[in-house]
């Protein structure tokens, strides 16, 4: 079998076996130039850095090759006697290669209407980084990044979608078994096909109906029913270029076996939100953040437990909350300044955001 270094998986034809495990590999003896898009998020007693997107350096052109973190570890920051805010953030991505992402608030670039922000950031990383790039994606300007992310759907739905360059909305949850009222999505992801049971587990489908999640201690396993599809349902590609600021925040894992880190929930999934029956446009294949709805938080699911593992497919039922702090709302420049300005304290408790809600 062949490795594919783009989405984490060997190959072979159309068999494909993603790899199970993260990390492993901590040659990162080249130095790459690029960018990090993150938001900063608050639970109780505890703050994190979110590295939503890592950009490769871009070409004279303003092209790019993206990378999807699959899993991080808490940041690490540094002061130094000029008061420059130093960062480090290990992440996890595709075939177990592990990058650390080093910035500062001086790397600032801009804010964005999701919450999040642009650093300019060292990869360190092994040699032909490039390889593992998830997709490729291009700025406009004022450094406002596109990629290229895929819909998948039957020919017939293809073809009227196309024609009217308008998608309904989604009132589907994460597992696609809950019905929404306060928000609809539309899901995309990176993979340009899906051909086999392993491709719809990784998007949060399964022809069996059902996926199975473990706890960290191997003891107890769960069950989960999710949304029942066929390859043959999935078989039109309608490729887009979608604003990153249309794109939904990811839900976390948190894993507290060793060291303390966090997976990304099902990482080739990307939602848009919008109103209920807002629905989508897309002009030229590209898709802006117009009439998009921004969610300020973030379930992070513990692990260790049956509730936590199931938390990132049943907002409903979940107290397992990071909060988004809204940096250009606060007076601070960037997120890094409003961490020091703002450490040790409750940044959890009086934040309001707006739940998902569900039908009755």
């Amino acid at each position: 079998m062949n490795r594919n270094k783009m989405f984490n998986r060997f190959a072979k034809g159309r068999s494909h076996v993603y790899f199970s495990e993260l990390g492993g590999s901590n040659e990162r003896s080249n130095i790459v130039n690029g960018y990090v898009k993150c938001k900063l998020i608050h639970t109780t007693g505890e703050s994190l850095i979110v590295p939503d997107l890592i950009i490769l350096e871009e070409d004279e052109e303003n092209y790019f090759k993206w990378i999807q973190p699959l899993s991080f570890f808490g940041c690490r920051l540094a002061i130094t006697d000029n008061d420059t805010i130093h960062s480090s953030i290990v992440v996890d991505i595709s075939n177990k290669q592990t990058i650390e992402l080093r910035f500062s608030n001086n790397d600032f670039v801009r804010g964005y209407d999701d919450y999040s922000e642009l650093y300019k950031c060292e990869i360190h990383a092994p040699k032909g980084l490039s390889e593992y790039a998830t997709g490729t994606g291009y700025f406009k300007e004022n450094f406002e990044p596109y990629i290229r992310l895929y819909h998948h759907t039957t020919a017939v739905a293809k073809e009227s979608i196309m024609k009217s360059e308008h998608f309904y909305d989604s009132r589907g949850n994460f597992a696609g078994t809950k019905e929404l009222t306060s928000i609809g999505y539309l899901y995309l992801t990176c993979l340009d096909k899906i051909v086999n049971e392993a491709d719809l587990q990784q998007v949060a489908m399964s022809s069996q109906k059902y996926i199975f999640l473990r706890t960290d201690d191997d003891v107890h396993i769960r069950r989960l029913r999710v949304l029942h599809r066929q390859t043959k349902e999935l078989e039109a590609v309608i490729p887009l270029d979608v604003n990153v600021q249309a794109i939904a925040s990811q839900h976390l894992h948190r894993h507290l076996i060793g060291a303390t880190y966090y997976a990304i929930c099902n990482p080739f999934i990307y939602r848009i939100g919008v109103e209920p029956n807002g629905g989508i446009d897309f002009i030229d294949s590209t898709i802006e953040q117009g009439n998009t709805k921004k969610a300020d938080y973030i379930v992070a699911g513990d692990c260790r437990t049956i509730e936590g593992l199931i938390a990132p497919y049943d907002e409903e039922n979940t107290e397992y909350i990071y909060k988004i702090e809204k940096v250009s709302e606060s007076g601070n420049p960037n997120a890094l300044e409003f961490w020091l300005t703002n450490r040790n304290s409750d940044q959890y408790t009086d934040k309001e955001v707006e739940f998902t809600e569900f039908k009755k």
